[in-house]
Parts: C-alpha cells; structure tokens; sequence
C-alpha cells in the first residue's frame, strides 16, 4: 500500500500549526504517530525570536533563534542544525507508525544538506498517511 499525504498550504498566521495541533490531538493513541512541530518562541513583547522543534513523543530542543551563532542562517536566525538532525531526522527515518507529521517544510527545514528533503521524499511510498503543513513559497520561490 502506498502513503497518504497530505499537504495544508496558506500565508503565516492562517491556522495550519492549529489545525495539525487538532488532528495530532484526535489521533493520539489511536494511530502510532512519529514527526514534529515546529512552534514559535516569542519575547514579553510579543516578538517572534525564534522557533522550538516538539517531537509527536515529546522531545524538544531549540531550532532558530535570534542571536543564536550558526553558520547556518536563515533571514535573521540562526539555525541549530545538530538539534533538528537528533530530532527531526530520525523521526523521518521511523517505518513503524501509522502517521508521519511534519509541521513546516520551509527554510529552516531544508538546510539540513537536503538529507531532510530525501526522507520527505521517502514519504511519497511510505505506508502511512503524512500531513504536511507547509507555508506557501513566496512568488520566484519553490520547494524542491
């Protein structure tokens, strides 16, 4: 049986992160879930400094952030690339789940010297149904 997947498109702000948060939440002991989240880090102010990355088991490490020292950057964070291959990468990687969720497949998720793309890759045989929230690319923009 070849894989499901699923991909919720639409501008920053529109509800795709929420409606994944739902459908995790509605899944959650009914399907063996692997993947992650990707969730904004803001200051008092309400400024967006950054991003953490949730494992669906609960793992949670730093992703980007303003200030963080990376020679990976994307617009103004850097990037904590060994945080997202120990995360995010094996996740990809795991074949006994029933649903594989990846929230976001922007910048950030596609540094990682396209080994993060070839396991997205990888979910188009997968036997199990991937919902993909991604952010819509800006005009001249694509993913691969």
């Amino acid at each position: 049986m070849t894989g499901l997947n699923l991909l919720v498109t639409g501008r920053p702000g529109v509800g795709k992160t929420t409606l994944l948060e739902g459908v995790l939440e509605q899944l959650r002991g009914l399907s063996r879930l692997a993947g992650f989240t990707a969730a904004e880090v803001r200051d008092p102010s309400g400024q967006r400094t950054g991003f953490r990355i949730l494992t669906v088991e609960g793992k949670e490490a730093e992703l980007a952030r303003v200030g963080f020292r990376s020679s990976v950057r994307v617009g103004r964070y850097g990037v904590n690339l060994e945080a997202f291959e120990r995360l995010a990468l094996p996740e990809l990687a795991r074949r006994d789940t029933g649903l594989i969720v990846i929230d976001e497949i922007g910048k950030i998720e596609c540094v990682s010297g396209g080994r993060s793309i070839k396991r997205v890759r990888w979910l188009e045989s997968a036997p199990s149904l991937s919902l993909l929230p991604v952010c819509a690319p800006s005009a001249g923009q694509h993913h691969p």
